[in-house]
């Protein structure tokens, strides 16, 4: 049986020789390449053309050339400006113009003055959000309104976000550097910001160019008591631990708190507020007077301290907390339930806040239907 598989296995191989010998092309054996090379060597060739062989021979193992690519040209999206003979240069993309840029001068600042008067009125009204909208648009109309950049400023001050009123306030100053209000919004928002030596420079400055200027009087005179009190907490430090500022804001944390659990809101409102007396950038005391108010009903000075606390710790859920509390109580449910939103944006397992959500969305709709029944009735 093994000498009868071998004589199978020779028979095969020799099988396949043979058919390898009858599809061999004679054009692509040993010996015509030999023959070929030779005869390029005596016509004074050098050796092997690749390139010859690729493009004349059909058994070469090169592929083949691929033809050269087309050049593509962007089509330019702007014309080109020249003259009548041709010479001349590309020209540039037109600028976009809107119904403002179309505006002459004169009209402009017409418009301007107009939405002056309008954030003006906003102002007056306390609505900060609608005055800041109406500053703005006056100056996207006129960026050149020394003005408006004031107002929007004050308004800014308002709402406590000192950081945009200091913005507003120099390039007050850069458009008038003469104009002792744009120095009285710099000292003003410096002072919220406490930094209390920029904000005494800046009050210096409006004496300086109206030396009986009031607000420039009324802003240094409180700048310097803060200073004073810097400089006297800092001596209280060197003294015995009962007299130390921290010490006294400790022990009027503790007894505001005592007072507020004992239900006794206008304790916990002196005492809270004795706190803020000693540090009146503490957001913590803030939000707890904020707390007290609205336990009294007073919730315009709710909103005012909860207000504080956002703008000295705009990441606390608490702050967002207290000032939805006290817009609940002035019936802005709208606003309400954006603040609760904002809170609980940044503490999502917030209890407090979840509730405070629910009850205000309640009756938020509650008073919606009762509004469309007595608009149906009339």
């Amino acid at each position: 049986s093994r000498s009868r598989s071998r004589s199978r296995s020779r028979s095969r191989s020799r099988g396949r020789r043979r058919r390898r010998s009858r599809t061999r092309s004679p054009s692509s054996s040993p010996d015509s390449d030999r023959r070929r090379r030779k005869e390029r060597r005596e016509k004074g060739g050098s050796g092997w053309d690749k390139t010859e062989d690729r493009e004349t021979n059909p058994n070469s193992i090169l592929p083949p050339k691929k033809p050269p690519s087309p050049t593509i040209t962007r089509k330019r999206r702007f014309t080109e400006t020249r003259d009548e003979n041709g010479n001349g240069d590309e020209g540039d993309r037109p600028a976009r113009k809107g119904p403002i840029a179309e505006l002459d001068p004169a009209t402009r600042a017409k418009t301007a003055l107009a939405y002056k008067e309008e954030g003006n009125k906003f102002f007056q009204a306390k609505l900060f959000t609608e005055a800041i909208q109406s500053f703005s648009k006056g100056i996207d109309t006129d960026p050149s309104n020394h003005i408006l950049y004031s107002n929007r400023s004050g308004v800014y001050c308002a709402m406590f976000n000192y950081a945009k009123a200091l913005q507003d306030a120099q390039k007050a100053v850069a458009l008038k550097p003469d104009w002792a209000k744009a120095y009285s919004r710099v000292g003003a928002a410096n002072h919220g910001l406490n930094n209390l030596e920029a904000a005494k420079e800046a009050y210096q400055k409006v004496l300086q160019l109206e030396p009986d200027n009031a607000q420039g009087k009324e802003g240094l005179d409180s700048v310097l008591q803060d200073l004073q009190r810097v400089e006297q907490r800092q001596q209280n430090l060197k003294t015995a631990a009962e007299s130390d500022p921290d010490f006294q804001l400790k022990q009027a944390k503790e007894k505001g708190n005592q007072a507020f659990m004992s239900q006794d809101f206008e304790k916990a409102v002196f005492y809270f507020g004795k706190g803020l007396e000693l540090d009146p950038h503490n957001e913590v005391f803030w939000s707890n007077r904020s707390a007290a108010y609205c336990s009294l009903k007073e919730y315009e000075k709710a909103l005012e301290d909860a207000n504080r606390a956002i703008a000295l710790k705009p990441a606390w859920a608490k702050a967002y907390s207290r000032q939805a509390a006290a817009l609940h109580g002035l019936q802005r449910y709208e606003a309400s339930i954006e603040a609760a939103e904002k809170g609980l944006e940044l503490d999502p397992n917030s209890v407090q806040l979840q509730r405070s959500l629910e009850m205000v969305r309640n009756e938020f709709e509650k008073a919606a239907k009762n509004q469309k029944t007595e608009s149906e009735a009339t």
